[in-house]
């Protein structure tokens, strides 16, 4: 789970694990990856810890986590350095550094796909609805059409979209109006 800015106390006492220099028997394991691309290089630091465990009451917390991300871009010519928490519930035992970094890399292009998607191609965010049940019936209908779009074999809800809206008496068919 990340620890983002919504739980500020749970983030500072993550954070000041890291902050401290590491001390004789303190458990502290790293692990880095380089990736090119887009114009820029981006390294990746992952450093856990299961000292976390003792020291907040978490359910299930087994390690806490620090990641820090080097983006340097090559068109500017400048690095900029994010850090974000964690928490995981699995032991060192049971799942390795590597395969977490990997991981948390993976569900945030799951997760920033899907909320591009929601927010820019589905309009999400150009909503002005905002009273009532309004807000989450929409959020379940623009889930039903990626579903439904997807589960017709479509890579591109964009691509779906722009077919769909030529094509009127296939989009009435494919939901059962025609």
């Amino acid at each position: 789970m990340v620890v983002d800015d919504h739980q500020p106390t749970l983030k500072t006492d993550v954070a000041r694990l890291f902050d401290l220099p590491p001390g004789p028997g303190q458990d502290l394991r790293t692990t880095q990856m380089v990736c090119k691309g887009h114009g820029r290089i981006e390294k990746r630091i992952l450093s856990a810890s299961t000292d976390l465990k003792g020291y907040i009451e978490w359910p299930g917390v087994e390690q806490g986590l620090r990641l820090e991300r080097h983006v340097y871009v090559h068109a500017t010519g400048q690095t900029t350095v994010e850090v974000e928490y964690g928490l995981l519930s699995l032991p060192p035992d049971q799942i390795d550094l590597p395969t977490v970094l990997a991981r948390w890399r993976g569900h945030w292009a799951i997760e920033n796909n899907l909320h591009w998607t929601r927010d820019v191609v589905m309009g999400e965010d150009a909503s002005r609805v905002r009273s009532g049940s309004a807000p989450q019936t929409l959020a379940a209908l623009r889930n039903a059409v990626i579903s439904l779009v997807k589960r017709l074999g479509y890579t591109s809800v964009s691509e779906a979209r722009r077919h769909f809206a030529l094509n009127l008496e296939q989009a009435l068919s494919v939901v059962g109006l025609s």
